[in-house]
């Protein structure tokens, strides 16, 4: 997800509220019924450098580190 003009806290707050969205659905599966899915996800905000994938670095960073420290949460870079 891109969020224009969006502050850290501000995009940290917006993935987790697509955390918890995620976590309410139940997603149906006609092989396996009913599953539950949550996320882990990684936020980096824009900090001047010109190179986009010094930003997708970040934020995949800061996924994994999600993901370290117990799944399904919102880390920040």
């Amino acid at each position: 997800m891109v969020l224009v003009d969006t502050v850290q806290e501000a995009a940290l707050a917006a993935a987790e509220k697509l955390g918890a969205e995620i976590r309410r659905h139940r997603f149906m599966l006609a092989e396996a019924g009913f599953l539950h899915v949550t996320a882990s996800i990684g936020v980096a905000t824009f900090d001047g450098h010109p190179d986009y994938a010094y930003l997708i670095d970040r934020a995949d960073k800061a996924l994994y580190r999600a993901k370290q420290e117990g799944r399904d949460r919102s880390v920040a870079a």
